[in-house]
C-alpha cells in the first residue's frame, strides 16, 4: 500500500505542475515550436523510485548521499532531496516530523525552489502530514486495544466491538483516498500516451 500511494502521489506531483505546459503543447506558438525540457522533477522522481524499490542498504545510501549533500550545502533543491527522503515511509530513517518542518522551511522561501519543486514540496508536505496523522490513530487505538484486555469480557467484547468499526472506517477512508490518487495516476499515464501525438 505504501509504494502505490506515494508513486500516486508523484503522478498527481507532476500532473499539477504539468499543466501549463500541456496548455503550451496544444496551443504552440506559430513562430517556434516549443522544446520539452526534461522535467526538473525528474531527478527527485528517480531517487524516490529507487529508495522505495531497493533493499535496505541501498535505502541507507540513498539517505546518507542525500543527508550529506544537504549538509554541505543546504539550498533548497537539496533541502528538498533530504525531505522528500525523510517523509518517504518504507526505510529506517524514515522520519515524517522532521520531513514536515523542512518542507515548512521550503514553503516560506518559495524563491529558492522552482515552480515545478514547489508543487512537489506541497503535495509530499500534505503525504507526510496524512501519513503521520494515521499513524498516531493506528498507535492509539493499539494503545486502546491493549487496555481492552484488563477489563472484564463483557467490555472487552463491546470495546473491541467499536475499535473494530473504528479500524473498519479507518481502511475505508485509505482505500478511497488510494481510488482518488490511482485516478490521477490514471490521467498522468494517459497524458504520456497522448504525448507524441502533441509533438
Amino acid at each position: 500500500m505504501t509504494r502505490s500511494v506515494l508513486f500516486s502521489l508523484l503522478a498527481a506531483s507532476l500532473f499539477f505542475a504539468g499543466c501549463e505546459s500541456i496548455n503550451e503543447w496544444r496551443e504552440p506558438s506559430p513562430e517556434a515550436p516549443p522544446v520539452l525540457a526534461q522535467s526538473i522533477s525528474q531527478p527527485y522522481l528517480d531517487m524516490l523510485s529507487q529508495l522505495v524499490t531497493g533493499d535496505a542498504e541501498q535505502q541507507a545510501a540513498i539517505f546518507q548521499r542525500a543527508h550529506k549533500d544537504w549538509l554541505a550545502d543546504p539550498s533548497g533543491p537539496n533541502l528538498l532531496s533530504y525531505a522528500l527522503v525523510l517523509a518517504t515511509p518504507g526505510h529506517t530513517s524514515s522520519d515524517p516530523q522532521v520531513a514536515q518542518t523542512l518542507f515548512s522551511q521550503l514553503l516560506a522561501n518559495p524563491e529558492a525552489l522552482a515552480t515545478e519543486e514547489q508543487e512537489l514540496t506541497r503535495v509530499f508536505m500534505a503525504y507526510s502530514q496524512q501519513w503521520q496523522r494515521l499513524a498516531m490513530e493506528r498507535d492509539d487505538l493499539s494503545a486502546e486495544l491493549a487496555k481492552v484486555t484488563e477489563t472484564s469480557q463483557e467490555a472487552r467484547d463491546s470495546q473491541m466491538r467499536a475499535l473494530r468499526e473504528q479500524l473498519n472506517t479507518l481502511r475505508e477512508q485509505l482505500k478511497d483516498a488510494e481510488s482518488k490518487l490511482d485516478a490521477i495516476a490514471n490521467i498522468e499515464r494517459e497524458m504520456e500516451r497522448l504525448e507524441p501525438e502533441r509533438n
